[in-house]
């Protein structure tokens, strides 16, 4: 699974920064895994965070192909700055403020949420597996704020299959019968039903739907858009995604009979 296109920044060149990373160890909750390309880099333009997703594996199953998630703080006012290191200095005094701390610094919330997410869906057999996560420090001294931002790191099982959809220029369609794309609606629908099953909301949409043609089993990333909040009185049927599945762009899917 390819979640996206590698992106060029003006704030990277190239993409040099993560780039470098590959090939490196790093510790997630105590396990270490080996990065071994980045896949996809964007920035969250008003939400202060750089996200970058990187394939890799666990250094004690080599076999095991994941995708270790990480989202950077990356922009400190002067008075944020200021602030954090007060938070820092009251929690070095109170260390027991450290859980109930970081799910107030901004982007900790969404980055729970979509862990909590990812635990309670990933039953459906439609969505990641969840593996590991942990919120550090940013250690490395080419990070936007070593010893002061945070990180949010989330590891997940590599879904298989292709992308139905691109935002941007597609690669050739996928060639699917009629049948198929009725069976693809369906399982999506089915997840989205048991989402809201475990008490989630979603706002997941087309460009967020793998199919593996092999095994004609569809899953979604994304887990992001998968938020808490059971929908007393859902209605599926008018979900662009789902409406859209039936009668696809053929520069994104082929329907054969």
């Amino acid at each position: 699974m390819d979640p996206g296109t590698y992106n060029q920044t003006l704030n990277f060149p190239s993409g040099s920064w993560f780039k470098k990373r590959e090939n490196t160890l790093v510790q997630v909750d105590g396990r270490e895994f080996r990065l071994a390309k980045v896949i996809h880099e964007s920035y969250l333009d008003g939400g202060n965070l750089w996200k970058v997703l990187f394939e890799g594996f666990p250094t004690d199953d080599p076999c095991q192909t994941v995708i270790l998630k990480y989202r950077y703080e990356y922009y400190l006012l002067p008075v944020a700055s200021y602030l954090m290191h007060v938070r820092i200095l009251i929690l070095r005094l109170h260390p027991f403020l450290f859980e109930t701390d970081k799910k107030h610094i901004a982007g900790s919330r969404k980055f729970l949420d979509e862990v909590a997410a990812m635990k309670a869906c990933q039953g459906s057999g439609h969505t990641p597996i969840y593996i590991s996560h942990e919120v550090q420090r940013q250690r490395q001294q080419d990070d936007p704020y070593p010893g002061e931002g945070y990180v949010w790191v989330l590891v997940m099982s590599k879904l298989p299959g292709l992308r139905l959809f691109f935002r941007f220029i597609p690669p050739e369609p996928l060639v699917v019968t009629r049948q198929e794309m009725r069976d693809i609606r369906q399982q999506c629908i089915d997840t989205q039903e048991y989402a809201n099953a475990q008490g989630f909301s979603t706002t997941l949409g087309i460009e967020h739907v793998i199919y593996d043609p092999e095994s004609k089993h569809v899953f979604f990333f994304g887990m992001h858009h998968v938020e808490p909040g059971r929908d007393e009185t859902p209605d599926y049927s008018p979900y662009l995604f789902l409406n859209s599945l039936e009668n696809p762009p053929d520069m994104y899917v082929k329907v054969v009979d």
